[in-house]
């Protein structure tokens, strides 16, 4: 629900006509993290995208936020997290996100699926006509979405 929230925040702001992922990634971390924003690197092109995708993103960061303070690099003191995305130079354009985990738990995949990973893996990109991986990397959680660009930028 904070996810939500959160987003519906930023979008009325900006009346319902889109919002800077920047924005929309920084709010959510915010909403989660007082105290740690040094945890966090957040690195990407300046992109605004509409108001269905940015409910969409900002749940997504919420469930690997929440997976990363449970279980991830947010469950110790000197874990890390890179938020990167870019838009790919090639047609069709492509909107690509990496989330990175690093410095937390060995990592192991999970036996069974989660409501959080299939609201990733299969949710979020059905939506938006993407894709999304969730790798389990030892030294931390990897989470790429691939989305066309015109499907984040719809009106």
């Amino acid at each position: 629900m904070q996810a939500l929230g959160t987003a519906q925040d930023l979008l009325v702001r900006e009346r319902w006509t889109g919002a800077s992922c920047r924005t929309l990634i920084e709010s959510a971390v915010e909403a989660f993290q007082s105290n740690s924003a040094d945890q966090f690197k957040i690195v990407g092109d300046n992109l605004t995208i509409s108001s269905g995708p940015a409910v969409s993103l900002s749940m997504m960061i919420h469930e690997l936020y929440t997976n990363a303070i449970k279980y991830g690099s947010l469950s110790v003191p000197d874990g890390q997290i890179s938020i990167e995305w870019t838009v790919s130079k090639e047609e069709p354009r492509r909107f690509i996100l990496r989330w990175i985990e690093a410095g937390g738990p060995v990592v192991k995949k999970p036996l069974r699926s989660s409501f959080g990973s299939r609201l990733i893996e299969q949710a979020l990109p059905g939506q938006l006509q993407g894709d999304a991986r969730l790798q389990y990397e030892p030294s931390g959680l990897i989470c790429e979405i691939n989305i066309p660009l015109s499907s984040m930028q719809e009106r």
